[in-house]
């Protein structure tokens, strides 16, 4: 499937993204795209790296490029990051793929 052919190399490495540390580039200003259990595609800017209030583990604040998220950066009262209504969303790592075409874009 079109997961296989994402930078990590296959899906079992992009499976297993979730038992280690955060891949070194999942920073602040990447470019990346998500994955859902829904098959659907949705690329934005990595604004948050870190742990959150509302779930455990490390989460990814991503501001999406169309108004399809969530949220403005917070989250039940706390400002995680900053972007326009419904642009921000959060993931965990192995949700997200890196888009090597357009890496440190907002760098």
């Amino acid at each position: 499937d079109a997961m296989s052919e994402c930078s990590f190399g296959s899906r079992a490495d992009l499976d297993r993204l979730h038992e280690g540390p955060i891949p070194a580039w999942i920073q602040e200003g990447e470019y990346v795209t998500m994955t859902s259990s829904k098959g659907l595609l949705r690329s934005g800017t990595v604004k948050f790296v870190g742990t959150v209030q509302f779930a455990s583990g490390v989460w990814i604040g991503v501001e999406l490029d169309l108004p399809e998220g969530k949220n403005d950066g917070a989250v039940k009262g706390i400002r995680y990051f900053q972007c326009r209504a419904l642009h921000g969303v959060f993931v965990q790592p192995n949700k997200l793929i890196w888009d090597k075409k357009r890496k440190n874009s907002k760098k």
